[in-house]
């Protein structure tokens, strides 16, 4: 053979193989399946994601979620996620890492709902709510950030601020006692605050069964002539009140006698989109 062309060749095949691209290893998802939800009806979180056990010849330690609640440059509280059967995991062993905790305070940094109204990414229609999901093996972390969106959040009666026992004033006159509840809409559109009101005594409605509403209007609007307003203190501050009357033990008129015994009043909210809130119920003895 032709040493000139046999060098000529032999450049050529070197050319070509060294532009080969080396084999690369196949990319291990250490992390899949990220799963959020927000059960609003029990106000539960529930959170999950599938980790692989090992991963560089470690073995997986812990798997834990950074949260941040609604706004992402809140400080992370951490808790772990599980994969025992226990704490809101269904299944031991899975591979499935998951919990349930309950959208409260007590156990919970930044519950949603109640945090939400300084957040700017809330919107009239959804929140977003921000996590970390981190997956310990040895000394090896890795991280996965996700942001989940969140529909209309239901409205809540926060509390309720009326006494346990109402005394009816003496003779043929009428007093007035204030009833108030703090709602509170993550969206901040509340469309009315109202409860019922139900005789233990007798299993009978008042009021006919209507709602007797609450009004956060600060008393600026006159709801009966002459001059009846609903009492409020302040306008706007999410507190909705309303003076009921309480008439006295020797009024005639069969229109204008307050019932007495034991009853149970039914605290509810509604948003404008049409979302009820759950009842938070109180129980009265007027005597």
């Amino acid at each position: 053979m032709n040493v000139k062309y046999f060098l000529k060749f032999f450049s050529i095949y070197m050319f070509f193989y060294s532009c080969t691209e080396p084999i690369k290893e196949p990319k291990t998802n250490i992390m899949s399946g990220l799963d959020f939800s927000f059960q609003q009806e029990k106000d539960i979180l529930y959170f999950g994601v599938r980790v692989i056990p090992e991963y560089n010849l470690q073995e997986l330690n812990n798997v834990s979620v950074d949260w941040y609640g609604s706004n992402k440059d809140n400080s992370p509280f951490n808790f772990k996620l599980f994969d025992n059967g226990l704490n809101g995991d269904i299944l031991e062993g899975d591979g499935l890492y998951s919990r349930k905790i309950a959208n409260n305070i007590d156990s919970l940094v930044y519950p949603i709902g109640q945090t939400a109204p300084t957040d700017s990414n809330n919107t009239n229609s959804s929140i977003i709510v921000y996590m970390n999901f981190i997956a310990n093996h040895g000394s090896d972390s890795t991280f996965l950030l996700d942001s989940f969106i969140i529909g209309n959040i239901i409205p809540e009666i926060i509390e309720i601020y009326a006494p346990d026992t109402i005394r009816r004033p003496e003779g043929a006159t009428v007093s007035f006692e204030l009833i108030s509840a703090k709602a509170f809409d993550a969206e901040n559109n509340i469309n009315w605050v109202g409860f019922t009101s139900y005789s233990i005594d007798d299993s009978s409605m008042m009021n006919n069964g209507n709602y007797i509403y609450l009004y956060d209007d600060g008393s600026s609007i006159v709801l009966y002539e002459p001059d009846f307003t609903s009492g409020d203190e302040l306008i706007n501050d999410g507190i909705f009140s309303f003076r009921i009357p309480i008439y006295g033990n020797a009024m005639t008129d069969t229109t204008l006698q307050t019932k007495t015994g034991e009853f149970k009043w039914e605290f509810i909210t509604q948003d404008e989109a049409g979302e009820y809130s759950k009842i938070r119920e109180h129980h009265v003895f007027i005597q």
